[in-house]
This record gives C-alpha cells, structure tokens and sequence, in this order.
C-alpha cells in the first residue's frame, strides 16, 4: 500500500509542476501579444497623425491653386480663410490675419485657445517664380504642423 500512495504522489507531482511550466508558457505568450498590439497601436497612431497633416497640406495646395494669389509678393506668408456664407474661400495677408493659420483635421479654423481638438497650422509661403508655370508662375510651398500641447 505504501508504493501505491508514492505513485500518486508522484503523479500529482508531475501535474502540478505541468500546471506550472503551462501557466508559465501561457503568460509569455499572452505577454508577447500584447507587446505586439500595443507597438501597433502606436504605429497606427503614428500613421494617422501624419495622414492627417499630410490630406491638410494636400488640400490646402489644391485650394491655392484655385485661387488668384497675383497680388502676394515673393516670400510673403499668407493663409487661407473659407467664408462658408460666400461658399468661397479668401486670401489673407499680414500678421493681423495670422490667426487664421489655425485649423482642426478638417481645414476649418479653430480657436487654439479654448478648442479640446488636435490644432494644426496651416500657411502657405510665395516661393520664387517657376518657369514650369510659365510667365508669372509661382511656386507656392505649403506648411502644416501640428500644434503641441502640454
């Protein structure tokens, strides 16, 4: 009776240690996984952050096109303000107007002040004359930067 009860004892043994190497196993495996969703979420986060400033810069070159910008000198920063009651989209200069720099995702502008959402700025700089354009072709260079917080 005696070797029958180390035989048990013995094999509760061994399921216990099993118990112990699974768990072990597991919990690295489980760790592994979230280590690769969490590096994921931080590339998508990534990814979206520079969509976004990249379709604001995109978009805000294709309205410049649009747009007679015949009277802004070379170098001068300007911005562009959309007036929804007019459904056009105006062109301002000068630092008076430089509060129009500030736009949210979707180019409308945002106070930066009192806004909760992502604040970008957006200006747009007369380059030199391209003669890709043509006779008084400019070249204009978009800028969008996301404002950061504390």
């Amino acid at each position: 009776m005696v070797r029958k009860y180390d035989e048990y004892a013995s094999r509760r043994g061994e399921t216990l240690a099993a118990a112990i190497v699974g768990s072990l196993v597991l919990a690295l495996a489980l760790s592994g996984i979230a280590a690769i969703l969490s590096a994921n979420t931080t590339l998508e986060t990534e990814y979206e952050k520079n969509n976004r400033a990249f379709l604001l810069e995109d978009n805000g070159a294709a309205i410049v096109r649009q747009l007679d910008t015949s009277g802004i000198a070379e170098g001068e920063t300007f911005y562009v303000k959309k007036d929804s009651a007019a459904r056009a989209f105006l062109v301002l200069t000068g630092s008076e107007n430089a509060d129009y720099q500030y736009v949210d995702a979707t180019g409308e502008w945002t106070n930066s002040g009192t806004t909760e959402k992502t604040v970008y700025t957006r200006s747009f700089v007369m380059e030199e004359q391209d003669p890709i354009f043509g006779s008084g072709g400019y070249a204009v260079r978009t800028v969008v930067k996301e404002l950061l917080r504390d």
